[in-house]
């Protein structure tokens, strides 16, 4: 609705319906789960492509308000291209970050191995907005489970094909939703993660 591509979820209006994987409505809670596993963090950098101006414009907005709350500063950090990441996070490094919000841009999840690589070889605990990004070496995900979203895509398509609206088929969002940890990236970077965040996840790396 930001974008202004649907009147409501329930009514889009237009020629748009789909799924959500509510990317900025998860913003404060990735946050507060950040905290939770790193009691320390006070300083983060926020990965963005503004390749997508009004998408990293909401990104930065979200997080900065969550931020408050959680006494975190929050500072953005731009990689537009897939070879802009090895110099970004060198300076997310040199910087000395707490961590690294990766925000869920296309190309980031494209080159979530490079990113799990470079911030495990740099040591920069990360939190990531799928549990692909922690299969490929991020920290910790917080983010909806995609398989049930993949799986409700072919009804909207059938019943389109079949003469629904877009305009009168709501927008789904997700109701599940999952917290990934890679405990041997947690090793790696020497963070001990509490008992608490590993009881509560729904998939752990070891």
């Amino acid at each position: 609705m930001a974008l202004g591509l649907i009147a409501s979820l329930a009514h889009p209006g237009g020629n748009i319906t789909g799924i959500s994987s509510m990317a900025h409505d998860l913003v404060a809670k990735r946050l507060q789960l950040f905290k939770e596993t790193i009691p320390k963090l006070s300083r983060v950098a926020l990965l963005l492509n503004p390749n997508t101006p009004q998408d990293a414009d909401r990104a930065v907005t979200e997080n900065r308000i969550a931020a408050d709350v959680l006494k975190i500063s929050v500072e953005p950090v731009v990689a537009r291209f897939a070879g802009d990441l090895e110099k970004v996070l060198s300076e997310v490094a040199e910087r000395q970050y707490d961590g690294l919000i990766v925000s869920q841009h296309p190309m980031y999840f494209a080159e979530r191995k490079q990113i799990g690589d470079l911030t495990l070889a740099k040591r920069i605990p990360t939190i990531c907005p799928a549990e692909v990004f922690v299969e490929a070496g991020g920290l910790i995900s917080y983010g909806a489970s995609w398989k049930p979203l993949f799986n409700a895509v072919a009804p909207y398509v059938k019943r389109i094909l079949e003469g629904e609206k877009p305009a009168d088929m709501p927008v789904q969002q997700p109701v599940k939703f999952d917290l990934a940890i890679n405990l041997k990236t947690a090793n790696a970077l020497g963070l001990e993660i509490p008992p608490t965040m590993i009881a509560r996840a729904d998939s752990v790396i070891e």
